[in-house]
């Protein structure tokens, strides 16, 4: 990770001095900045800012009772080394009995120099048997100049130690800071890089929980793993962990780019040369929307081919801030990744290449609650680890302010699990869907694997009220309905309406829509929005004018973004009145006094046929289409319906207008076809061979001829033909007027006379 300084000015096994303003001395300062700030964040967990190497060599001598400082020996606890609580948060308490000096502490110059010579020197034992093996390195490289000197005088000839360097102060100071920083270097190396990046099958990180990977994840292994294999030959001469975290972001900038960006124009594939590529942003946005969906939206508000400085400062901010938004606790500036400081970038890979996968959604809940309620569920969270760990809850996604939990804090013990009861408000008609995110990147304590879940919140939509009205087909009629809301309160809400339960709020269409573009409707109300009275209460004037008959479920919804919607459902019958009926005088064939002649179905020749002849037009449609003009159509559309009373041309006008909003289903078009194909009812004193009739103009003034056969050994006096449309709920019934006996009678015998008078001339 060091091979990117300046070695030519190097002052090894110094570190550089206070006056020394070469690259190198520069970059060596930054890189201790920088592990400064990893130590604060990852290896203390904001707890403790040492500086290396005066702060992070000393013992907290402070923390020790005055019993202490004078050298009590009786087994007790005593505050660590930064060194070994360093490497108990690294790793976990087994490894101080490692590294005992079996001295305590003291704040005696003497005995603290041997607790923390021996210490160090047992340190280092066990690093070494870790694979951190630091060329070197001596315990007393890791003593203050003062404990230094005292080790000299008193310790150096016990451990027999004649290989010793002679320092001055400043000169010992510049010394202990290299060793410290080449120390760190070879910790982080091992337990961090190479345990995250290239972990040992066996390994297993102690202390957390443990999760199974989703199918997301398990897939993302094994084709990343595969795509790292196949491109590693392009870096030779690199680090193996750190070109597998370029060849990460290469990975998943090639598989997001066109998700996040999809009208722009990209490179089939998109290959990384350096750490330093990831300076514009682009690829760490791109990694983290693979891991957070949820995120999506604020990433991809970014340049992705940033021209300047300013725009990378940008891309660099909102990834940034998408970061902080998940609480996450390693410490990045914008500046650093415009920068593109090689160390700090690995140490920034490094880190989200740990802990982003456990952002991704895993699991999915369902909450379900009546409209206008709530419901609850508990979420319980195991610690499998022996130490306490803490999450901090946020919700992401539009829909988040319906879901609330008890805290959002949560603390667990070792070992121990929590419930936390998380609430669903069904204020919304429609599924609510939010990503809750546990975060244990919380500092104080040892960070906990984050967690991602997806809930769902699904609204029982079974409406609060039910409106049962039947009105007359054809018929103008008003009606008064009273509204109580569920939710108590004085409010304003908009009306919406849909005829089935809506999937989607393209489903749902506010009557103030279809007001402002006056799109005919069979159903309006005299308000687009409705103000509720302090209980809760309202009236709504609703009118009707039907074109078709038949049952209408009509789903009325009252929306208010902050207090929450309720539905009432009215059910509409609509009923063609007794008094519209039209009348078809039949005549009757001379021979209908015969007996029928059919044998094996309908004979056209049987003396009990007639014909009847249907009109084509339906009179009392047409006049209610008139009036229904009247009451939808906008002012410069009625003027010219207006001229065409009485005419084709208006249902012709009426049908053209809904064919071209996608509401028409509010009045069926078809209602104004041309040919309609009606279907014949039954009826047990007549029968039809046909069992449908279709008019080919309903417009035409004409009739269509229907042959129908008389079943009755009566005469007949009065039937009732009806006829419902196939495709549309337009019924026409017909009285069907016979000639009475003695009228055909009068008649024959008009004709006998006749016949008789002309005989005798």
């Amino acid at each position: 990770m060091m091979d990117g300084l300046d070695t030519y000015e190097s002052t090894y096994p110094l570190f550089p001095a206070d006056n020394d303003t070469s690259n190198y001395a520069n970059e060596l300062r930054t890189v201790v900045a920088i592990i400064e700030r990893w130590l604060y964040s990852q290896g203390y967990f904001y707890q403790n800012y040492y500086k290396i190497p005066m702060d992070i060599a000393r013992y907290p001598v402070d923390l020790l009772d005055d019993s202490d400082k004078h050298g009590r020996s009786e087994k007790i606890s005593f505050p660590l080394l930064p060194l070994i609580q360093l490497l108990v948060n690294l790793m976990d308490q087994s490894i101080l009995k490692y590294v005992d000096s079996g001295i305590a502490p003291s704040a005696l110059l003497a005995q603290q120099t041997r607790y923390k010579f021996i210490t160090y020197k047992n340190t280092i034992v066990f690093l070494k048997s870790q694979g951190i093996n630091v060329p070197g390195l001596k315990a007393q490289h890791l003593l203050l100049y003062p404990e230094y000197l005292e080790y000299k005088e008193n310790l150096a000839n016990i451990y027999l130690d004649n290989d010793l360097e002679y320092f001055e102060e400043e000169e010992f100071f510049r010394f202990t800071k290299q060793k410290w920083l080449d120390l760190f270097f070879h910790i982080y190396k091992t337990l961090i890089l190479e345990r995250v990046v290239n972990p040992k099958p066996v390994q297993k990180e102690p202390a957390r929980q443990i999760y199974e990977d989703s199918e997301f994840i398990q897939y993302d292994k094994i084709d990343r793993e595969t795509y790292v294999e196949a491109n590693i030959s392009r870096f030779p001469t690199w680090f193996y962990c750190d070109a597998k975290l370029l060849l990460w972001l290469e990975y998943h900038y090639n598989h997001q780019k066109k998700v996040l960006w999809p009208n722009e124009r990209f490179e089939k594939i998109q290959h990384f040369q350096e750490l330093s590529d990831i300076d514009d942003s682009v690829a760490l946005v791109t990694v983290t929307a693979a891991y957070c969906p949820y995120l999506r939206e604020q990433l991809s508000d970014i340049y992705v081919f940033p021209k300047n400085v300013e725009q990378k400062v940008h891309n660099a901010c909102t990834v940034v801030q998408s970061w902080k938004n998940l609480n996450l606790s390693f410490d990045i500036h914008p500046q650093t990744i415009v920068t593109a400081n090689k160390v700090k970038v690995i140490f920034i890979l490094t880190y989200l290449y740990d802990v982003l996968p456990n952002f991704y959604p895993t699991n999915e809940v369902v909450i379900e609650a009546p409209l206008s309620e709530s419901a609850t569920y508990n979420l319980n969270v195991q610690n499998y680890g022996n130490v306490p760990i803490q999450y901090i809850a946020l919700f992401f996604g539009e829909n988040s302010g319906l879901f609330k939990l008890d805290s959002t804090m949560l603390i667990i013990p070792g070992g121990k699990s929590k419930a936390l009861k998380l609430t669903y408000f069904a204020k919304k008609v429609l599924n609510a869907s939010t990503i809750l995110v546990l975060s244990g990147e919380v500092g104080g304590q040892r960070y906990a694997k984050s967690q991602a879940v997806s809930i769902i919140g699904v609204p029982q939509t079974t409406c609060l009220e039910e409106i049962n009205l039947t009105v007359d087909t054809y018929e103008y009629s008003k009606r008064t309905l009273n509204i109580k809301t569920p939710y108590g309160k004085s409010y304003r809400s908009k009306i919406f309406l849909c005829f089935k339960e809506p999937k989607s709020y393209n489903d749902l269409h506010a009557v103030k829509f279809l007001k402002d573009n006056y799109i005919p409707r069979e159903i309006d109300f005299s308000a687009t929005e409705c103000e509720f009275a302090e209980k809760g209460e309202t009236s709504l004037m609703m009118s009707t004018h039907f074109l078709s008959q038949g049952e209408i479920k009509l789903y009325l919804y009252f929306c208010n973004d902050e207090i929450g919607d309720f539905c009432v459902l009215i059910t509409v019958t609509s009923k063609l009145g007794n008094n519209l009926i039209m009348d078809i005088n039949v005549e009757l064939p001379q021979n209908f006094r015969k007996p029928c002649i059919c044998r094996k179905g309908f004979s056209f020749y049987c003396p009990k046929t007639f014909t009847v002849h249907v009109p084509s037009k339906n009179t009392f449609l047409m006049e209610s289409t008139e009036r229904l003009a009247e009451n939808c159509c906008a002012e410069g559309t009625l003027s010219l319906v207006r001229r065409f009373y009485g005419t084709p041309v208006v249902p012709r006008i009426l049908k053209f207008y809904l064919e071209r909003f996608p509401q028409g289903f509010l009045l069926a078009a078809c209602i104004f076809d041309d040919e309609i194909e009606f279907s014949i009812t039954e009826n047990k004193q007549f029968s039809a061979q046909q069992a449908t009739l279709t008019i080919s103009d309903v417009t035409s003034d004409d009739t269509v001829p229907l042959v129908l056969h008389w079943d009755q050994d009566s005469r007949p006096k009065e039937a009732i033909l009806e006829l419902n449309s196939v495709n549309q709920g337009e019924i026409r019934r017909h009285k069907l007027i016979f000639p009475q006996e003695e009228a055909v009678n009068s008649v024959s015998s008009n004709i006998d006379n006749l016949l008789d008078n002309n005989h005798k001339e």
